[in-house]
């Protein structure tokens, strides 16, 4: 965000940089749809660090566009509106990305549920131990005595797969969301002072 606010001040032409943010946003999203359970922290923070990077570059170009053309006597009356209408606007997208991801998680549940039978819990109590010491899994014994401790961690990993793959397809979405937004930056209106420099060339 400071180099950005540099560039702008000394009149270079900053929509470029906007295509970049929404690129690097894009790969972010991207990196973050490939994730899996079996994840571990840097495969999580590289994404972070390039998406932050994005949105650095990005929202500082987009404030300065919106109040762009806005008279000096007015401007506090604009920043105040540009930020209302971003805070509803994050609020609103908040909403529903997170009911989305509830209707997907429903969904991948229901399709997963579909190939766990009692003949897999079955299966599962007729195996030995994969690890040494690691509890057994007696399918027959949780049945007669009404213990459903096994059956319950069984349960347990279908819904963590099924937010797993829920998270995937919303990181994937707001993938060819960027793509739409690089399309729409075409019509972003250049700075006043990179205007005014192309204007005396």
């Amino acid at each position: 965000m400071f180099v950005l606010g540099g560039l702008a001040r000394r009149g270079y032409e900053t929509r470029p940089l906007v295509y970049l943010g929404f690129i690097l946003i894009a790969i972010a999203q991207w990196q973050l749809a490939a994730l899996d359970l079996t994840m571990g922290i840097w495969n999580f923070i590289w994404p972070t660090v390039t998406q932050g990077i994005g949105m650095g570059l990005i929202f500082p170009t987009l404030s300065a566009a919106a109040l762009a053309s806005v008279p000096r006597e007015n401007m506090g009356y604009a920043a105040s509106f540009y930020s209302m209408v971003r805070n509803i606007g994050a609020s609103v997208g908040t909403s529903t990305l997170t009911t989305y991801l509830t209707r997907l998680q429903q969904t991948r549940q229901s399709y997963l549920v579909q190939h766990v039978t009692v003949f897999n819990a079955w299966d599962l109590g007729a195996r030995g131990a994969h690890m040494p010491g690691s509890p057994h899994f007696n399918f027959m014994h949780q049945m007669i005595t009404g213990q459903k401790q096994g059956l319950a961690m069984i349960y347990g990993q279908v819904q963590a797969q099924a937010m797993m793959l829920s998270l995937n397809d919303i990181y994937r979405s707001l993938c060819y969301l960027m793509a739409v937004a690089i399309i729409i930056t075409v019509f972003l209106p250049r700075s006043r002072a990179a205007a005014g420099t192309a204007a005396a060339h």
